[in-house]
């Protein structure tokens, strides 16, 4: 979780008002970053991750392919990593 969305969990002490405005102040995290994460907007990491093309472990056997290919002096064209990626997708 980003700062933002613990900031809110965590909440205030009793003693302050329950704003957001007293919460960005206390934490040092900017209003409208909690309040867009109060009103459910994601964060930029959590929005890139949905957009991903391939998954963590579709990622990592793509790389270990291309480093194991580049020990034996065969390494891969950039243009064909696109397609080596398509494979792994289907």
């Amino acid at each position: 979780m980003d700062r933002a969305s613990v900031t809110l969990c965590e909440g205030l002490d009793s003693t302050q008002p329950k704003t957001i405005a007293a919460l960005a102040r206390s934490s040092n995290v900017p209003y409208s970053t909690l309040y867009k994460r109060a009103h459910g907007q994601p964060s930029i990491q959590e929005k890139a991750q949905k957009q991903q093309y391939l998954t963590p472990s579709e990622e990592k056997a793509v790389v270990e392919h291309c480093l194991r290919m580049s020990i034996h002096d065969r390494p891969h064209p950039l243009k064909f990593l696109c397609s080596l990626a398509l494979i792994i997708k289907r």
